[in-house]
């Protein structure tokens, strides 16, 4: 079924989202790590629609150049995921994970929290990042909608077989921006192995005529197809 599909879609010219965003950008003239550190919550807010919570930005005059440096160094080491404890109260966590749906929700979880708790309320000095389940992604809620309808499904295949999903090209475009920035390609086959798995789980919901449009043989070729049509 999944292959028929791939072979019989035609190739149409791919489309690009062109949007205009009112967030602004935060500028500062520091170097070195503190810069690096903006220039990542830069990075969120221009993809910020792939969330729906409002995301607050790094208070700027109350992290040091040190705090940001340690923050960087974690995210160019093998995982970048753990705690930061710097300087008794100041602590925090970082989170690079992708978690494919399975059985319960998946979810997606890339952000940067940083508090000062130790004396007095808890004040947060950055809590930056995008972080979601795929349950609420809109190729999800399509499906929904798609079901029993053999031409949607159809459709819905081979717009993403061609790589027109305008979501992912933006999903793929958000991750390979931020791995770029964190300067940690490694982080690259890990981001396309949890979206492969992902779309594997979300093409197994649909049928025709009461076969499944994806079997467990079509995830190698549904890799193929992200780093060829999408991760670009």
């Amino acid at each position: 079924m999944w292959w028929n599909i791939v072979k019989n879609t035609k190739q149409s010219s791919r489309q690009l989202v062109n949007l205009d965003w009112d967030e602004e950008a935060i500028s500062i003239e520091d170097e070195d790590c503190l810069k690096w550190l903006v220039e990542y919550h830069n990075i969120i807010l221009k993809y910020e629609d792939l969330v729906t919570h409002r995301i607050q930005g790094p208070t700027i005059n109350k992290i040091s150049n040190e705090l940001a440096c340690l923050i960087k160094q974690k995210f160019q080491q093998g995982g970048p995921d753990g705690d930061i404890d710097y300087k008794g109260d100041i602590t925090g966590s970082i989170s690079f994970e992708l978690t494919p749906s399975k059985v319960g929700t998946g979810w997606f979880d890339i952000f940067i929290s940083i508090v000062k708790d130790r004396f007095g309320p808890v004040e947060y000095l950055m809590n930056s990042g995008l972080t979601r389940t795929w349950a609420r992604c809109e190729p999800e809620m399509e499906i929904g909608i798609i079901k029993g309808n053999t031409k949607e499904i159809l459709a819905f295949v081979g717009r993403f077989v061609g790589g027109r999903n305008l979501w992912m090209r933006r999903m793929c475009k958000f991750l390979k921006e931020l791995i770029n920035h964190v300067n940690n390609p490694n982080l690259e086959d890990y981001c396309i192995d949890a979206l492969s798995k992902q779309w594997y789980y979300w093409f197994t919901k649909l049928e025709i005529n009461g076969s499944p449009v994806m079997l467990e043989k079509d995830l190698e070729q549904l890799k193929e197809i992200i780093e060829t049509e999408y991760w670009i």
